[in-house]
């Protein structure tokens, strides 16, 4: 039987992004898969990320958009 580290996805790289950014013809687009159980909506840092992302959205916020490049 295999365990929960030895699972595989889709991804070459075995990085599975939980938040991400990017532009969508005129308009942005932040995702987050955070949220999930009840104690990240009262954690301050998560909030302050939630806060983040949609004060970028609506472009209030500069920010990035290209991926971080892998080391290798």
């Amino acid at each position: 039987m295999r365990s929960n580290l030895e699972k595989k996805g889709n991804s070459k790289t075995n990085d599975y992004p939980v938040s991400w950014v990017r532009s969508y013809g005129k308009g942005r687009v932040f995702y987050s898969n955070f949220g999930h159980n009840k104690a990240t909506w009262w954690t301050p840092f998560m909030l302050q990320h939630f806060l983040d992302g949609i004060q970028w959205a609506l472009g209030d916020l500069d920010g990035a958009t290209t991926s971080i490049p892998l080391s290798e």
